[in-house]
């Protein structure tokens, strides 16, 4: 009997030769894509940081009115203990001591919801930043004084940096690059083939120089079979990329939309800010008569109670504004893509084009 062994190693290698752009338009496309989620990403991160910062200084409005309101209930005792003072002399009626111990009980209750409104603002933080501190709620200051104003000749083409806005654009462009990949594969491809091996009947021959044989050659492809089937996948490209450029637009009259309104709220929350200035003022005044009065021996405990009562009132309904006019700035923020530097959004634009 005669036994005999042969070994053999191939190698076979590939090459399309991109006469025609197609490769490359599938790989811009690709990138292009990428680039969008990516950008879905970062909307989605302003996003939770608005709802941080709303959150944090909703925790302020809360301390902040929960102190007001301490006032209140401070001013609720004295004026009940006034009554019943007046009611024990025969100088108050039974409605107006009920109505003093109604108003104590109405300012406890506004102070519990305060303190609930605490706990429940300062979890959902820890919710969002995903952490737990433990039983003891976090602490805001407060609010702040002043909010700097919306700077004039701001540029609208820093809607280009909202990410929602960037990712629109990208996707436009990669639908692009998708239908000329498509068109690209329309035509005649050429590729190039190449394989090396080598055969022996021993095991170390295979990897010796002088076996190797190498073969090249050339192949000539043209897409003539289902060419209605590749057109109407053309088809299918160009109305993705339609419908792209269709919500681009949706997308950039939304943000117009927000940008507009959240100027027109800002105006007439300034309004506002105004007119409560006013009221405040008023009732400083009205505090420092009923005090003129109550010295003279003209008007009464009460009258005092009642200015600082609706002074106080005032003073909540300020830090209720305050709060409408952060929220409503931190919305332009997030409908501008950033803040009001203009020579940072200039640059922000011109890296976008």
């Amino acid at each position: 009997k005669s036994r005999t062994e042969s070994f053999a190693s191939n190698l076979s290698v590939n090459w399309e030769l991109d006469l025609w752009a197609r490769i490359r338009h599938a790989q811009d496309a690709v990138e292009l894509e990428v680039y969008a989620v990516n950008l879905d990403n970062e909307a989605a991160a302003h996003s939770i940081i608005s709802q941080v910062v709303k959150g944090w200084f909703s925790l302020g409005e809360a301390n902040q009115l929960t102190k007001l309101m301490e006032q209140q209930l401070e001013l609720a005792q004295l004026a009940q203990k006034q009554v019943e003072i007046r009611f024990m002399l025969g100088r108050a009626t039974a409605s107006e001591l009920k109505r003093a111990q109604a108003n104590l009980a109405y300012y406890h209750s506004r102070l519990s919801q305060l303190s609930n409104s605490i706990v429940r603002y300062s979890r959902a933080l820890e919710l969002i930043l995903g952490r737990h501190v433990g039983q003891k709620p976090l602490v805001a200051a407060g609010l702040p004084d002043t909010i700097s104003n919306v700077p004039v000749g701001l540029p609208s083409g820093v809607l280009r940096r909202r990410p929602d806005i960037a990712a629109s654009i990208t996707r436009v462009k990669a639908a692009r690059e998708r239908i000329a990949e498509g068109e690209a594969g329309l035509l005649p491809s050429l590729s190039l083939t190449g394989s090396a091996g080598t055969s022996s009947n021993q095991l170390k021959d295979l990897l010796n120089g002088n076996f190797l044989a190498w073969a090249l050659g050339s192949t000539i492809a043209q897409n003539i079979l289902l060419a209605d089937e590749r057109m109407a996948r053309i088809r299918e490209r160009e109305v993705n990329a339609e419908l792209a450029l269709l919500e681009h637009r949706a997308v950039v009259f939304k943000a117009l939309n927000e940008v507009e309104q959240s100027l027109e709220v800002g105006m007439h929350l300034a309004c506002q800010q105004e007119e409560l200035l006013v009221v405040a003022r008023k009732y400083v005044e009205l505090i420092d008569l009923s005090k003129e009065r109550h010295a003279k021996g003209v008007g009464s405990l009460s009258e005092i109670l009642e200015a600082k009562r609706l002074h106080v009132e005032s003073s909540m309904d300020w830090v209720r504004l305050k709060k409408q006019q952060i929220d409503n700035r931190v919305n332009l923020h997030l409908a501008l893509g950033g803040g009001f530097a203009l020579k940072e959004a200039n640059n922000e634009t011109s890296s976008a084009d």
